[in-house]
């Protein structure tokens, strides 16, 4: 269905705010919701407004404030939650103007919006309409943050303002081409343009998928940081200029959840990439899962080297040591019995101690864990944690206890 701009600038406006109101109260199917708007509406005024619910719900887990804000499908799926985005402002000097450019819906338009002046740059005519009104919600509540816009236009048309500015963000549209990419040479704008805004102004920070690499002449002048949220790798970071702490480095930031964005704790390690990662002879006392932003950045080696840690395998992965190490970076585990992966050995141990409920994790894809599950045939009231894992060429059936 095509809806025309006149019609999300109606979904927008008073009335359209009333009719959000009114469904998002409403628990019929969507059919019946659908079958009664249009009785009022027209058919893409009232699919604006089932999906608009839809998406304020969805929105949840990354905006505290989502039931005020306006999102399209490809907007929320490619906005910075609330918390990475607190968390990477930290890092502009307060007070300052800011610009966002390819702000979008507003993700990290609204974080920068809290810390001073902020000027949002967006091509598309949808996303650019959110974002501004996105960003009234938090200068509703921000008196004193100063001046604050949303205007349209291609990032590349916003150059000649760029020197106005403390620092710049960017945001690259990994969708340019229909579908979502990891690549950036084929985002929009390409490295080439963003290569030439930095010229321009090279205090910057540039997102981009946790998986690309970027061009060897970044890694050599910026800070590459990987950020992870609740279990997994969210964004990666280029930091330029004053924005970047340390120059050449990467970072990997493990933020721990909090019910309030602005109050978000962040823990990190930094160094060089591709250290040498030991390799455990013995499985220690304690096992321990690295987080995924350390992964990520290739700070494994860096992570064992500091508190003392050894892989399990060569490729990287569950690691060893002799204590639970002071970190939040990994998840530890004292180990209760290391075992063969062989499940009719591993059926008589659960068995003999009662285990009904077995939490499992693995990283290798050679074994399902659905099947070893069902293959055990677990009965019993008792709880246990089971890491799959090789070690010398052997898969290992590791039975641990969190730490």
């Amino acid at each position: 269905m095509q809806e025309a701009l006149e019609d999300y600038i109606w979904l927008v406006g008073e009335e359209g705010r009333r009719w959000l109101a009114k469904v998002a109260e409403d628990t019929r199917p969507t059919l019946r919701i659908l079958e009664s708007l249009r009785k009022d509406l027209s058919a893409a005024r009232a699919h604006l407004i089932v999906e608009q619910v839809e998406l304020r719900r969805k929105a949840e887990e990354k905006f505290p404030w989502a039931d005020q804000m306006f999102f399209t499908r490809k907007g929320l799926e490619q906005a910075t939650d609330a918390w990475i985005g607190h968390y990477k402002v930290r890092r502009f000097s307060p007070g300052t103007l800011v610009a966002d450019l390819c702000c979008g819906i507003g993700g990290d338009l609204l974080s920068l919006g809290t810390r001073g002046p902020i000027v949002g740059v967006e091509k598309d005519s949808v996303c650019e309409l959110f974002a501004r009104h996105n960003l009234a919600v938090i200068r509703g509540t921000n008196t004193d943050v100063g001046f604050s816009q949303v205007i349209g236009g291609d990032v590349w048309e916003y150059r000649h303002q760029l020197s106005e500015v403390w620092g710049w963000h960017i945001d690259p549209d990994r969708r340019s081409v229909g579908k979502r990419t990891t690549r950036l040479s084929l985002s929009s704008p390409p490295p080439e343009v963003i290569e030439q805004l930095l010229a321009i102004h090279p205090t910057a920070a540039v997102k981009i998928s946790p998986g690309e690499e970027v061009p060897s002449e970044w890694q050599a002048r910026a800070e590459l940081e990987w950020i992870s949220f609740r279990g997994r790798c969210r964004q990666q970071v280029v930091w330029f200029g004053a924005l970047a702490e340390s120059p050449g480095k990467c970072r990997a930031t493990l933020l721990c959840d909090c019910p309030d964005p602005q109050e978000v704790q962040a823990e990190s390690i930094c160094g060089s990439a591709g250290m040498p990662t030991p390799i455990a002879s013995e499985i220690g006392p304690v096992v321990c899962d690295p987080d995924p932003a350390v992964l990520a950045s290739g700070l494994l080696g860096e992570l064992c080297q500091r508190f003392g840690l050894q892989a399990l395998a060569p490729q990287g992965g569950y690691l060893t040591g002799s204590a639970p190490p002071p970190t939040r970076l990994v998840s530890s585990y004292w180990v209760e019995e290391v075992l063969p992966l062989d499940v009719e050995k591993l059926k008589r141990y659960f068995r003999a101690r009662g285990i009904g409920e077995l939490v499992m994790k693995k990283r290798s894809g050679e074994v399902d864990p659905e099947h070893l599950r069902a293959r055990l045939s677990l009965r019993g009231t008792e709880r246990a944690h089971l890491i799959v894992c090789k070690h010398k060429n052997r898969f290992r059936a590791i039975v641990v206890r969190p730490v």
